[in-house]
């Protein structure tokens, strides 16, 4: 084969590789526990076959874990500084939990899509449902009324709370919610610095919410799963943030 032949080759095997759609792998960041924080930053992380997920310690003691069904790992107990892999080869939501905290919500999941795009049917571990300690797979969202719309909806309604613990921890988280609103309203409406401004105090708020949620949670005057909410908060300072 004379050099020519070999140069086409080349360039016709490449243009092949292109066309399959072959592409290098990613690796995503997911934060333990930033800022002391009983919780996985982002939530819920989206990548392709074939990527990897990379936890980053943060504070601790934390665990990454998944034991049952598809994609399973587990970090074991750790302190920051410290990190842990996982590369995912299969499509689906695969829910995950610090095993030192699930009962305070500090969950996470992973979405995981073929090259195409498309996802396969979530799986769920089998301990996962909405009323457990567990609560329900993080919610994920891409726009401030979305985000918004779930974290209303995963709070607890005051006038199903029982006993009367319940209804005053419902109230104080629904007024949080409500104060967020308005913050992050003006946040849309400022710019420049006025705007960062504004949103760190919208976001001061949420996490104040978060943690009066971790905190009746761990009291037991919670009423509904914690998962949701941290899930609701951490999508809303994300899509929220200028």
């Amino acid at each position: 084969m004379t050099s020519t032949q070999r140069g086409r080759t080349l360039r016709i095997s490449a243009a092949i590789l292109l066309a399959s759609g072959v592409a290098s792998a990613a690796t995503k960041t997911v934060d333990v526990g930033p800022g002391g924080a009983l919780m996985f930053s982002p939530s819920t992380v989206s990548i392709h076959v074939g990527d990897t997920v990379k936890w980053v310690w943060m504070s601790g003691p934390h665990t990454t874990t998944r034991t049952q069904g598809a994609e399973t790992w587990d970090s074991g107990i750790a302190s920051a500084p410290n990190t842990f892999e996982h590369t995912f080869t299969q499509a689906g939501t695969f829910p995950y939990v610090c095993t030192i905290h699930q009962a305070l919500g500090m969950t996470g999941a992973v979405v995981v899509q073929n090259a195409s795009g498309a996802t396969t049917t979530t799986v769920r571990t089998a301990s996962t449902t909405s009323t457990s300690s567990l609560g329900a797979v993080p919610l994920s969202c891409d726009s401030v009324a979305d985000c918004r719309a779930a974290l209303t909806a995963a709070l607890p309604a005051p006038d199903a709370a029982t006993p009367g613990r319940d209804r005053t921890t419902a109230r104080v988280l629904q007024r949080l919610d409500k104060r967020a609103g308005h913050k992050l309203d003006r946040v849309a409406t400022t710019t420049g610095s006025r705007q960062k401004h504004v949103f760190n105090d919208a976001k001061s708020t949420l996490e104040h919410l978060r943690t009066a949620a971790e905190k009746a949670a761990a009291e037991g005057t919670l009423g509904v799963p914690v998962g949701p909410i941290d899930a609701a908060v951490t999508s809303l300072l994300t899509v929220a943030q200028p």
